[in-house]
């Protein structure tokens, strides 16, 4: 069974699927129903509409959209651990931690395990499984032999929440060696994910975020490819989205706000969506930055099955191409500026 939410003013509906049919009531505009069953137009004398059965009679499906009909989850925004494992020995990074007090987008690497005890939050947390994809072919076993010792830390520390690696489209990670394609990605997942499941029965694994590019829509030809072999073996989905309107907090907001609500509708509607790297990815005041993050905390938590927000980045040694957008949290006015800004 699905859920679709109403989109006109008012919904009739019918006591069979057809316009002429008889209304014995309706919905109103943001209704959620649970759509029993599905009859398309072609097979009904009318067949200018699809039809879907409710509990209280037939609706034309024209007048709404798919809504999110997986578990309950609770929206939290949170931060990406630092790039670079060894900055988490730096003073100035625990304290902005401590300042901005969120939840931890952790990678399963060296010391990132030593800080779960104080900077880990009941509310949230995930664990990106991380390896130096080098630009060389690597198999799921041996990617695993390498994660191994992480990943079991991480889970016997009480951690649950697994992203099988991140931004697969990027040669950088793997694309052309490990994998040419989506398709061959997706098989490479579900092996992957196997080998992860047996270890850590326990688990709960989500799709990794990809590089959204330009257009952000070009990640859907890789994902389309891949996510048919591993839908039904993920419990969650991620997604990178970002920003670079650097003047206009409420349209800058607005953009990732559609890419989530575009990438959920396409994908994640059976199951939790977390947004686990977003920025306003240009250089922008701290202030504005700020404003930004509040907007967007505000709008996400009021979509169903959105369950967390991760800010990219506390700390990374960006390329030079990518330094000027000043994406990193800590050094700046950024952490002080979002926790003065209250919801």
């Amino acid at each position: 069974m699905s859920k679709v939410t109403v989109t006109s003013a008012t919904l009739n509906i019918r006591e069979q699927p057809a316009a002429t049919s008889k209304a014995v009531g309706e919905y109103r505009q943001g209704d959620v129903v649970t759509a029993l069953a599905r009859v398309e137009g072609k097979f009904l004398r009318d067949g200018r509409f699809h039809w879907l059965l409710t509990d209280k009679g037939w609706i034309a499906e024209t007048y709404t959209q798919p809504a999110y009909s997986g578990p309950t989850v609770v929206f939290t925004p949170a931060m990406h651990a630092p790039g670079s494992d060894w900055m988490w020995q730096n003073p100035d990074l625990q304290a902005m931690l401590r300042q901005v007090n969120l939840p931890i987008k952790f990678l399963s690497i060296g010391f990132n395990g030593d800080y779960w005890a104080e900077f880990n939050k009941p509310e949230f947390h995930l664990v990106r499984i991380y390896w130096p994809s080098d630009k060389t072919k690597w198999s799921p076993q041996e990617v695993w032999d390498y994660v191994k010792a992480g990943v079991l830390r991480f889970y016997s520390l009480g951690a649950r929440k697994f992203e099988l690696h991140n931004e697969p489209n990027l040669p950088q990670e793997g694309f052309g060696y490990s994998w040419k394609n989506g398709d061959e990605f997706g098989r490479w997942l579900a092996a992957f994910a196997t080998i992860t499941r047996q270890n850590c029965p326990d688990a709960q694994l989500y799709y990794p975020g990809l590089s959204p590019g330009v257009p952000w829509t070009h990640q859907f030809t890789f994902t389309d490819a891949a996510w048919p072999h591993v839908k039904g073996m993920m419990d969650g989905i991620c997604q990178h989205a970002y920003s670079g309107v650097t003047n206009n907090a409420a349209a800058a907001a607005a953009e990732v706000v559609t890419q989530v609500q575009e990438f959920q509708k396409r994908y994640a509607l059976e199951r939790p969506l977390v947004i686990s790297e977003c920025s306003v990815n240009r250089a922008a005041p701290a202030a504005y930055k700020a404003q930004v993050y509040r907007n967007l905390e505000q709008e996400l938590a009021a979509i169903p099955g959105v369950e967390a927000l991760v800010y990219f980045i506390s700390h990374w040694e960006a390329p030079p191409a990518q330094a000027a957008h000043q994406e990193a949290w800590l050094g700046t006015e950024l952490a002080s500026r979002y926790k003065n800004l209250a919801l």
